[in-house]
């Protein structure tokens, strides 16, 4: 059986190809995997990839090591800058990413530290860090490797700029995400008790929901006076004990740095006063101050059907995503554009609960001028948004807030 795992790794990517340290990762993933590895499905979910620091120039001051995302194979050969976009789109995609190279590029000049003497005897210590998660013992070595005179001569005859101890420790850190996929895959995909994503060629609309926040967060940014913007997906246990799809964090400009953090629950059905009464008796009951119902009338709904078949041709071929177009971070959405605007008008308008503005600019098409927004406050704990666009209903937004004197009857 192990033989059986071994050839369909070297069909991904033949051997001779790989370096030490993707075959050290590949053990693991015969070990954690092996039922998933013997099934067709996951032959298209491994993403080889290189790590890339690119050093960059600074004014006046010593130049800085950039970390950057590459995949090798399966994804197109594009320059991933947002890293934690990659983390996300392939928790959701069940995406599972091999790192092969661990690059320093100074201009034209390149230097792979994963094929030098000192990297190679880390191996048992690799070992511990995807076996065993004992992180500690890398950062042990960061320091043996940055005080060793032979790591410092390499760099300098290779003519690169050394490294520095936190630069060398953002490429462990970018390694420790890797392995928490690695984690978070079984809470999200493989648990027994996820009988939603039995049908693992099936794309979840909220999937396509957490693609739009991932394209359109900069965006947001820049219309709408937010300093930071994520969106991650809730795991198996805020899922089904939390009523919670998505956690929704964000800043302020007024107020950098100062995150929050919301829980959505998300629906693509009509108003279902059975399930919003469910939430709220949720929120009643939580600690949290606020939470979010978020219902989408999407037309999306009505080609379902279709978008189910292009996203298994998506997932299923690999080498059909390979020849996408390397300018574009490569999102499933990008097939579907034309599906996606109401979902796009939902996602700036979730903003706005936070920060009530008039919309006028112009993005895929939608020209935001021509929505607009009415509001019920249906008691002091509990407001409802209702989002148009060219005067047709686009959606509604449930917001629950708690406050010293809130009213629960």
């Amino acid at each position: 059986m192990q033989k059986q795992y071994k050839e369909v790794l070297n069909l991904i990517l033949p051997s001779s190809e790989k370096t030490k340290l993707a075959k050290i990762q590949e053990y693991y993933l015969n070990e954690n995997y092996k039922a998933l590895l013997a099934n067709e499905v996951l032959k298209s979910r491994i993403l080889y990839i290189d790590i890339v620091a690119k050093l960059v120039e600074k004014d006046g001051k010593r130049p800085e090591y950039k970390l950057y995302i590459k995949p090798i194979k399966w994804l197109p050969e594009i320059t991933i800058k947002n890293l934690w976009v990659f983390y996300i789109f392939c928790i959701i995609h069940w995406f599972i990413p091999i790192i092969n190279h661990i690059n320093f590029n100074n201009n034209n000049k390149k230097l792979n530290i994963t094929k030098i003497k000192n990297f190679i005897l880390l191996n048992r210590l690799f070992h511990l860090f995807f076996n065993k998660w004992f992180n500690f013992v890398i950062n042990d070595a960061i320091w043996e490797i940055l005080k060793s005179d032979s790591f410092k001569d390499l760099f300098e005859e290779n003519n690169i700029e050394t490294p520095t101890y936190a630069e060398l420790a953002l490429i462990i850190n970018t390694m420790e995400e890797i392995k928490n996929i690695w984690l978070e895959l079984p809470k999200h995909h493989f648990s027994k008790k996820l009988s939603k994503t039995k049908n693992v060629e099936a794309l979840s609309l909220e999937n396509v929901f957490l693609e739009i926040a991932m394209k359109y967060e900069n965006k947001v940014r820049e219309h709408m006076n937010f300093e930071k913007t994520y969106m991650k997906p809730a795991s198996y246990t805020q899922d089904t004990k939390q009523k919670t799809d998505f956690i929704w964090i964000f800043s302020e400009k007024e107020s950098i740095w100062k995150f929050r953090e919301i829980p959505i629950q998300y629906t693509i059905s009509d108003y279902d006063e059975k399930k919003i009464e469910w939430v709220r008796e949720y929120f009643k009951k939580s600690n949290l101050n606020e939470m979010v119902y978020l219902q989408v009338f999407w037309k999306i709904k009505e080609k379902q059907s279709d978008i189910q078949k292009k996203y298994r041709n998506w997932i299923n071929n690999p080498d059909y995503r390979e020849n996408k177009d390397i300018n574009r971070f490569p999102f499933f959405i990008n097939e579907i554009e034309e599906y996606t605007q109401e979902a796009i008008i939902m996602y700036f308008y979730l903003h706005y609960i936070r920060k009530p503005q008039k919309l006028n600019f112009k993005i895929n098409g939608i020209d935001f001028s021509k929505t607009n927004v009415k509001y019920i406050k249906k008691r002091n704990w509990e407001i409802i948004y209702v989002v148009y666009y060219k005067d047709e209903i686009i959606w509604k937004i449930t917001l629950l807030r708690k406050s010293n004197n809130a009213n629960w009857k």
